[in-house]
């Protein structure tokens, strides 16, 4: 194999790798979110979807009232410190 396919592989590699890295790192990040939520009863019961992309957390459904909006975004404060978060939960208003 001559150096230049063997450098072209060797990046091919790294790139690979580096993605399987990153979204590991996506999905465990969300996890430790849900498992947080999770840890609240009142918010078990309500539609909140929890994606990571790229190190952005999107969180979006609704919630029963506002209480429960306050709580959610209490609980992701620490991850809007330290992250890019995208909040688009809304309170659920009676038809």
């Amino acid at each position: 194999m001559s150096i230049v396919k063997a450098v072209a592989v060797a990046a091919l590699f790294a790139a690979t790798s580096s993605v399987a890295l990153a979204q590991e790192g996506d999905a465990a990040k969300r996890q430790e979110i849900v498992g947080v939520i999770n840890q609240h009863p009142e918010l078990r019961v309500d539609p909140i979807r929890v994606q990571v992309i790229d190190q952005v957390i999107y969180v979006s459904g609704q919630v029963d009232n506002q209480t429960e909006l306050d709580t959610l975004d209490s609980l992701l404060a620490v991850e809007k410190k330290t992250n890019q978060v995208k909040f688009d939960v809304e309170v659920e208003t009676a038809s």
